[in-house]
């Protein structure tokens, strides 16, 4: 469950999706206390993102319901994920492309190893 990046190529359903997506319960975990300990951290990781995926329906056991960022903590995906046209796809520039995607990711992803104790 470490955090990745993934490029998924196939015909009118190309996408890319970067972060970690469905952790099993000790790797959400370490994620979700790593959002607690370092809020701001995470913030600034997240602010020009739209994180894709699921949330619990309540919060998760052991965390307060009212802290600021109970949205994320309730979060079963810490991703982002986003739509590659064809013509993207099929553009003379689609590494440069997927590679902007990256940079502008790096700093969740960079939040996300740090959190589970991997390298980045």
């Amino acid at each position: 469950h470490c955090p990745s990046i993934y490029l998924a190529l196939q015909p009118k359903g190309s996408y890319i999706g970067l972060g970690s997506w469905r952790p099993d319960a000790r790797t959400a975990r370490a994620i979700r206390l790593a959002i607690v300990e370092r809020p701001d951290e995470w913030k600034a990781a997240t602010a020009d993102l739209r994180l894709a995926g699921d949330s619990l329906k309540r919060p998760p056991r052991g965390f307060d319901p009212h802290h600021e960022l109970i949205a994320d903590l309730e979060r079963k995906d810490f991703a982002v994920s986003e739509r590659l046209t064809q013509s993207e796809v099929t553009s003379d520039d689609f590494v440069e492309r997927v590679m902007v995607r990256c940079r502008a990711s790096a700093p969740l992803l960079g939040f996300l190893c740090r959190a589970v104790g991997v390298s980045f």
